[in-house]
Order: structure tokens, then sequence, then C-alpha cells
């Protein structure tokens, strides 16, 4: 595709030796597409929920990128960092959504079909060097929404998190 968010990806820098990284892309139709923006700030709320949690403790930033809009597609990005102290730990966790909207003349009920990619890593300095382990993130379609499994999440980093923890 010919267009920001896949040149974007096309145009990444390829991860370093050691530095695995996966994105997981889903596919989703929705009855009802809302405006990007209000699903971005959904899965924001979501991943700030997702991630409050007492092991990060020097706090989160939230970074968004714009909605933009082509025709009938809106793209957009949230990205969030947690960090902890001691050991310096670092979560990030990117989600991208493209949305194609139907025309209006041939649906009144504006359904719409969802593009997410989304992309997680824990990272570890601390005395032995830099270790980093990719996360899975699970966003699934629910009741015309996007939601973010924060259960999953969770229990994926805290097994990436053990994982650094015995690397010796």
């Amino acid at each position: 595709m010919d267009d920001p968010l896949s040149r974007a990806l096309e145009d990444a820098p390829r991860p370093r030796r050691g530095e695995e990284r996966r994105d997981e892309v889903s596919h989703h139709r929705s009855p009802h597409a809302p405006a990007l923006g209000v699903v971005l700030d959904q899965l924001r709320g979501q991943l700030v929920e997702a991630l409050a949690i007492p092991f990060f403790d020097a706090g989160l930033a939230v970074q968004m990128v714009p909605v933009t809009k082509h025709a009938l597609s809106e793209m957009g990005a949230v990205t969030i960092v947690a960090r902890k102290k001691e050991p310096a730990y670092e979560a990030e966790v990117s989600i991208e959504v493209r949305c194609d909207h139907a025309e209006p003349a041939d649906d009144a009920a504006d359904t719409g079909a969802y593009e997410v990619r989304a992309r997680s890593h824990v990272r570890c300095d601390d005395a032995r060097g830099r270790s980093e382990r990719g996360v899975a993130v699970t966003v699934r379609e629910i009741g015309g929404s996007l939601r973010l499994d924060a259960a999953l999440l969770r229990e994926d980093l805290a097994a990436a998190i053990r994982s650094i923890g015995k690397v010796s």
C-alpha cells in the first residue's frame, strides 16, 4: 500500500541482533465505525489502565499521532512508554489504526474496516547490559469498539520481564 503508515513501517530501522520485534496485525469490520480520534482515545485510556501498575514506578508517557484523513480513510496511532527506576526497565506499546469507511451513499450506517497494527517490547538496562524482548499485543473488536486485551498484555509483559531477569 502507498499510504503514510505503510511507508513508515517499510522505512523503520531493522532491529539489531537480539532485539526481536513483532507486529501483530488484525483486521476488523464494524457495523458502525466512529471517528478514529474517538477510537484512539479509547485505546489510549485502555493502555494507560493496563500499564498503570506499581512495577512501573517512574511514570507513563503517552504520545498520540494525529489522525490523518484521505478520502474515506483515517489513520492514527497511540504509543505509551512505562518506566521502572531500579533496575531500569522500559515497556513500550504502540497501536496504529487505519479505518476505511464505506461510501456514505452506499451505507447510511457508516460501516468501516479497521486494520490494527500493534507492537510492544520490554527493555532492561542493567549491569549485564541491555536486554530486550518482544511482547504480543492483542486488540479485538467487541460490540463495534476496538478493545485491548489488557490482562493478556500484562501477562505477556510479566513473562518478558521474568525472561530478562533470568538471563545470566
